[in-house]
């Protein structure tokens, strides 16, 4: 669709057949792409969106917003949130994906009151603070990055070793450029593995 709608030639690279079989293991494989490890932590809670919510996701094909604040709001969900994330071990970078930006400041203020390095970054975060704190993330002097929609395209942390997915999306979109952020592999500076 793309070469007609652009009227020009689909260039291919001509890397094999192990290419043509399975793109991504090729990459993988040589060192291009990090390994991940998917690991999802079901915590037993169950949510239910109202039916206005129902008929916004149709139309919106993400999550509403209302919904997400609702999920910020729940302690217990919170809790079990800060638990998992205390449980890496200390020094692993990890961006962190809130459901808003209250939520991405709160969990960085108790990741902090819990002994961990952590900073927060939105759309208000002047451009100065911004490179401050991404610089610190690079080089370990933040541990874990929190966000609500601002870390997901344009910004580069080849180190990330762990991507926290704490919002959820029904935008594809949307998870593969926060999954993105994660899988640079060590032939391009990032890491061998990404959880």
């Amino acid at each position: 669709k793309l070469v007609g709608r652009f009227e020009t030639y689909l260039v291919k690279p001509e890397l094999g057949d192990e290419y043509e079989a399975n793109p991504l293991r090729y990459f993988r494989e040589r060192g291009f792409l990090a390994r991940t490890h998917h690991v999802v932590y079901r915590s037993g809670c169950e949510y239910t969106l109202n039916d206005d919510e129902v008929e916004r996701v149709k139309q919106e094909d993400d999550l509403p917003a209302g919904f997400l604040r609702r999920l910020a709001d729940d302690k217990e969900r919170n809790l079990r949130i800060v638990r998992k994330l205390l449980s890496l071990d200390k020094g692993t970078p990890t961006i962190v994906y809130a459901c808003t930006v209250a939520h991405a400041y709160f969990l960085s203020v108790i990741l902090t009151a819990n002994g961990r390095k952590a900073a927060t970054i939105s759309s208000d975060t002047s451009a100065t603070l911004r490179r401050a704190l991404i610089r610190d993330f690079k080089v370990g002097d933040v541990e874990f990055l929190c966000n609500y929609g601002v870390l997901t395209t344009g910004f580069d942390a080849p180190k990330t070793a762990c991507i926290a997915l704490c919002r959820p999306t029904t935008s594809e979109v949307l998870y593969e450029q926060i999954i993105g952020r994660g899988l640079r592999g060590e032939r391009f500076g990032g890491t061998r593995e990404c959880t």
